[in-house]
């Protein structure tokens, strides 16, 4: 496909979407607080508002998930080199949920667990996403010092 008809397409529905969401933005400023009391209103605003963000929300979301398969399949050094990173991730997040305790230990986390808002498991989660970043950060801190004193050593 020509990629100016591509871009014009793209464009003219960018431009389309946009002015719909301002007319439903004006809308919803139009009717003011009579949005929440009337169901007439909501259902003639406010449903094809969300309508019109969950259809952009799924476009986006495919169109993200296309394109870098599109680009990976053209180019198949880039998909090798795209696993070996997924892989990473994987391996790192699957270490930091080793390493995660699902404990519910002190007072801020006790209160909660009898509030019902956290559980063993959602604890345990949240120790790997933490761990994940301190795991990132010594890493990023790492390679940084090495990058300065190999180029300091270089000269």
């Amino acid at each position: 496909m020509n990629t100016k008809l591509i871009l014009k397409i793209s464009t003219l529905v960018s431009v389309l979407f946009m002015a719909l969401g301002v007319i439903f933005v004006v809308l919803v400023w139009f009717y003011g607080d009579e949005i929440e009391t009337s169901t007439a209103i909501q259902a003639n605003v406010l449903n094809p508002y969300f309508i019109l963000t969950y259809i952009v929300l799924f476009l986006c979301a495919f169109l993200a998930i296309i394109f870098p398969i599109g680009f990976l399949t053209r180019n198949p050094k880039s998909a090798i080199q795209a696993l070996l990173i997924l892989i990473g991730f994987v391996l790192l997040f699957g270490i930091s949920y080793l390493l995660a305790s699902g404990s519910l230990e002190g007072d801020v986390l006790q209160k909660a667990f009898e509030k019902g808002s956290i559980t063993n498991n959602s604890s345990r989660l949240v120790g790997m996403g933490l761990i994940a970043t301190y795991i990132i950060i010594a890493v990023t801190v790492i390679v940084t010092i090495y990058s300065g004193v190999s180029q300091i050593f270089k000269k």
